[in-house]
């Protein structure tokens, strides 16, 4: 039994199962991987507050206006601090 004339342009555009065994892992990996990644990125770019969440907002609305506060503190103490460079160094030495 064959499909009727009107869904051959239909199916014709449908991904095929290719795309289901290639799609569902990459669904998984998204949800599970790039999400809490982004999460944890969005949190080392926020300020360390006494709050719940105890983080500050990186994106807010001020009035109209969609602002972005990005605050580098946190990436600056591990260039400044001469334990985490020396150890990374020296984990770039043994890599």
């Amino acid at each position: 039994m064959s499909a009727p004339a009107w869904f051959a342009p239909i199916a014709r555009r449908l991904p095929g199962p290719r795309w289901l065994v290639i799609g569902v892992p990459f669904i998984w990996m998204l949800l599970f991987f790039a999400v809490p990644f982004a999460i944890a990125l969005k949190i080392s770019f926020s300020k360390a507050l006494i709050a719940m969440p105890p983080y500050s907002p990186v994106v807010s609305w001020e009035g109209a206006v969609l602002t972005l506060k990005l605050n580098f503190d946190n990436y600056l103490f591990l260039v400044r601090d001469s334990l985490y460079v020396n150890a990374y160094l020296s984990s770039l030495k043994i890599a």
